[in-house]
C-alpha cells in the first residue's frame, strides 16, 4: 500500500509530534532520529502545521524505497512504515485552540493537489479518497469547509478564485489580414451531471407497510436522493436501489440485484406504488468493446448512471424494441482502472446510450443500461403505460 504526500500531512493536521519523544524512541535509528527531526523548522521542539509536516514527508521520504518521491511504501517491514509507526507514537492531539480551521485545511489540501482547481475537480477528489462513498466523501469535505452537495451546483466554477486556469494569451492578427467570419458554436446538449446525492442509505423493511405508506417512504428516499418529486395525476416517478456488484459477476453476465421503485397518484388521487427487481449496473461481458476510453490508455471503460436524478421519455429502438432513453446526455462513472467497481472517481459522456430496456433471463444484457429480465420488464412497461404516454419521467438512483 502507499500513502500521498496529502495523505500523510493530513493524517498528522490535528496531531503534534514530540522531537524529544522521537529521540528517545528504541525503534527507529539514530540516524533516521537526526534526519526526521530537521523538520521541526521553528525549533519549538514540535513538528506540527502543513510547512513542518510537508518537510516531514520529504525526510521520510529519504528513506523510502518505492522510487516516488509523491508517495511512500507502507507495506510491512518497510522502513516508511516503521518510521510511520514511529511518528505516530511521538504524537500527540493538539488543542482546539491549536487545531487548524477548515479553511487551513482546505490551504494544505489545495497546496499538497494543485490538480484541484474547480468544484468538480474536489468532488473527485474527495469521493476517490473515500472509495466512492457519498456520505464519507462529505464528512471529509465539512473538515475542509466544504459541502459536496453545494459543489455539484457549480461544477465548472472554480473552487476559489485563484484556482481558475488562466486564459490561453490572445495572439492579434497582423493588420494586413482581414478577420475572417466567426463560425456560429452549435447549440449542443449538455451532459446531465449527477444531482447531489446523500449517498449510501440503510432502508426500512416494506413488506408490512401499506400502499399509502410506501409512497410517502419512496418519495422521501427520491426527494433526499436529490430527485424532483412530480405530484401530477399519473405522471411516474422511478426510484432505483442500487447494490453495487462488481461486473465480473455470474461470469461477467450480471445479475438483477437492485430494487426499481415506481410511484405516482392515480386519477382518483390514489397513491400507487410498483416494485420490480432490476440492474443498474453494466456487466464484464461488454469490456473493452463498449463504453469510452477516458483516460486515454488505449482501452474503453464501461459507465453507469451515477446516483443522482436524471429525466427519460418513452421511445423505440431497432435491437431492443420498447425502451426509455434519456432527454439529456449523461456524464457516466467510469471503471478505468477495470476493477468491475466505480470507485476511479472518473466521468465520461455516454450521450443517450443509458437506456431502459428488456434483458435476459440469466444475462441482464447491460453495457450501462438499466435492465429488467423478460417477465420483470413486461410488467414494469405495462405499469409505466397503463395511462398512455406517461410523457417525461423521473428517474433517481440511490446507493443503498
Amino acid at each position: 500500500m502507499r500513502i500521498t504526500k496529502a495523505q500523510f500531512v493530513e493524517q498528522f493536521s490535528n496531531k503534534k509530534i514530540d522531537v524529544a519523544d522521537l529521540r528517545r524512541d528504541s525503534e527507529i535509528s539514530t540516524t533516521q532520529k537526526n534526519k526526521l527531526v530537521q523538520a521541526d523548522i521553528n525549533g519549538d521542539g514540535f513538528i506540527q502545521g502543513s510547512n513542518e509536516l510537508s518537510r516531514l514527508f520529504e525526510k521520510v521520504d529519504h528513506f523510502d524505497n518505492d522510487g516516488d518521491r509523491n508517495t511512500l511504501d507502507i507495506n510491512n517491514n518497510s522502513h516508511s512504515l516503521h518510521l510511520k509507526q514511529a511518528l505516530e507514537r511521538s504524537s500527540e492531539p493538539l488543542s482546539p485552540s491549536q487545531a487548524p480551521s477548515p479553511n487551513d485545511r482546505l490551504d494544505t489540501l489545495l497546496q499538497s493537489n494543485p490538480q484541484i482547481r474547480t468544484k468538480q475537480d474536489a468532488v473527485n477528489f474527495f469521493m476517490r479518497r473515500n472509495q466512492n462513498n457519498w456520505a464519507a466523501a462529505d464528512r471529509d469535505a465539512q473538515r475542509h469547509g466544504l459541502r459536496l452537495g453545494e459543489l455539484t451546483q457549480d461544477r465548472n466554477a472554480p473552487l476559489r478564485p485563484n484556482t481558475q486556469p488562466a486564459p490561453a494569451p490572445v495572439q492579434p492578427m497582423p493588420p494586413s489580414q482581414p478577420t475572417p467570419p466567426s463560425t456560429p458554436t452549435p447549440n449542443l446538449p449538455t451532459p446531465v451531471q449527477p444531482a447531489p446525492v446523500r449517498g449510501p442509505v440503510a432502508l426500512q423493511n416494506t413488506s408490512r407497510m401499506t400502499e399509502g405508506q410506501k409512497y410517502d417512504y419512496y418519495k422521501g428516499l427520491i426527494e433526499d436522493g436529490g430527485g424532483r418529486f412530480n405530484n401530477g395525476t399519473n405522471k411516474r416517478n422511478l426510484l432505483a436501489l442500487r447494490t453495487e456488484t462488481n461486473t465480473h459477476t455470474n461470469g461477467g453476465r450480471g445479475v438483477y440485484d437492485d430494487k426499481m421503485v415506481m410511484v405516482w397518484k392515480d386519477s382518483q388521487g390514489n397513491k400507487r406504488v410498483r416494485e420490480y427487481t432490476a440492474n443498474t449496473e453494466p456487466s464484464a461481458q461488454y469490456e473493452g468493446r463498449q463504453g469510452t476510453d477516458v483516460n486515454g490508455d488505449g482501452r474503453r471503460d464501461l459507465g453507469r448512471v451515477p446516483a443522482g436524478y436524471y429525466e427519460y421519455s418513452r421511445s423505440r429502438s431497432s435491437r431492443f424494441g420498447d425502451i426509455l432513453r434519456p432527454t439529456n446526455t449523461i456524464n457516466a462513472e467510469r471503471d478505468t482502472n477495470h476493477d468491475g467497481f466505480f470507485r476511479d472517481g472518473r466521468f465520461g459522456d455516454s450521450g443517450y446510450s443509458m437506456l431502459f430496456h428488456k434483458g435476459g433471463n440469466t444475462n441482464t444484457g447491460s453495457a450501462g443500461c438499466q435492465t429488467f429480465s423478460s417477465s420483470e420488464w413486461s410488467r414494469f412497461w405495462r405499469d409505466l403505460n397503463t395511462n398512455g404516454n406517461p410523457g417525461t419521467v423521473g428517474y433517481t438512483i440511490v446507493n443503498i
